[in-house]
């Protein structure tokens, strides 16, 4: 039984084919890990730029002027609209 055993370990010794696939294998891992992580970093700043930008957005459509909730005061041209220089916003 321990001769079986020790002829067995003896072939892997000689068999570089298996030590080769293991290392792809650990090669194949690692560089899985690297790109699993860098892209869970960067996917969490994209996250975070792309929500800082939807409320900024959201922040400055809602205090334009003629945007919903927010009637202007006067037209624009008139005493008190502005002049001509002020755009007004209409929701299609």
């Amino acid at each position: 039984m321990v001769v079986q055993v020790f002829r067995i370990c003896s072939q892997f010794k000689t068999d570089r084919a298996a030590v080769s696939a293991i290392e792809y294998a650990l090669l194949t891992g690692f560089v899985a890990v690297a790109i699993i992580s860098g892209a869970s970093i960067l996917g969490g700043r994209a996250s975070g730029t792309l929500n800082d930008a939807a409320s900024k957005f959201q922040t400055s459509s809602s205090t334009a002027p003629g945007a919903a909730g927010t009637a202007p005061t006067a037209a624009p041209g008139t005493a008190g609209g502005g002049g001509a220089s002020v755009a007004t916003f209409r929701k299609p």
